[in-house]
């Protein structure tokens, strides 16, 4: 029997190991820590993106094609404080110049998409306060990207917003999920010390 076919992932948390396993779930037992969405061995960051990406991809199928062979890397990828506030900004970046232009587009309003695409890219949390101001209109896309900047740079901890590019992921591009995919690659690769610079 393969690994996929004795633990599939699935939606959503679990009460045990015995009622299922989603991608983090997987990767604390990987790890040989107890049963948690939350294992201590990955990023705040990174976690929290992999948690929101694992139940909005639709089938078991999907998480199994894009997670599964992402876990083994997640186990020994907290950071310290510097990486983990990269790592959050890159977050930030792929929503304000990726995610937000791309549901702009949808919305038939390509003037904001193509000013957003061309900003600077966000690598201080004062850069990310100063974008606020360059969102505009008060639409539910730019009300995300906003009220994550906040958060982030307010300090609040990565599973209090970081979904939001989850969210907005699939509000404009529902099936492409490998945006996200590119997106979890540049976040491990910051913790690995490659040179990351942010998504595009």
């Amino acid at each position: 029997m393969s690994l996929t076919s004795r633990f599939p992932i699935r939606h959503g948390s679990h009460p045990s190991r015995d009622d299922g396993m989603c991608a983090m779930e997987l990767v604390a037992w990987l790890a040989g820590q107890a049963h948690s969405d939350s294992p201590s061995c990955t990023s705040p960051v990174v976690a929290a993106l992999v948690r929101a990406w694992n139940d909005a991809l639709p089938s078991d199928a999907a998480r199994n094609y894009f997670l599964r062979p992402l876990l083994p890397r997640l186990v020994h990828t907290v950071g310290d404080a510097e990486v983990e506030t990269s790592r959050g900004l890159l977050v930030l970046d792929c929503m304000v110049r990726t995610l937000l232009p791309a549901w702009l587009e949808q919305q038939g309003d390509g003037t904001r998409a193509t000013a957003l695409t061309a900003l600077r890219p966000i690598r201080s949390p004062g850069a990310a306060i100063a974008v606020r101001a360059e969102l505009g209109g008060e639409d539910a896309g730019a009300f995300l990207v906003d009220w994550s900047i906040r958060m982030a740079t307010r300090g609040a901890v990565p599973s209090h917003w970081v979904p939001n590019a989850i969210r907005l992921l699939t509000m404009c591009l529902p099936t492409r999920h490998e945006v996200a995919d590119e997106l979890l690659h540049r976040l491990l690769r910051v913790g690995a010390g490659a040179a990351a610079s942010p998504t595009r």
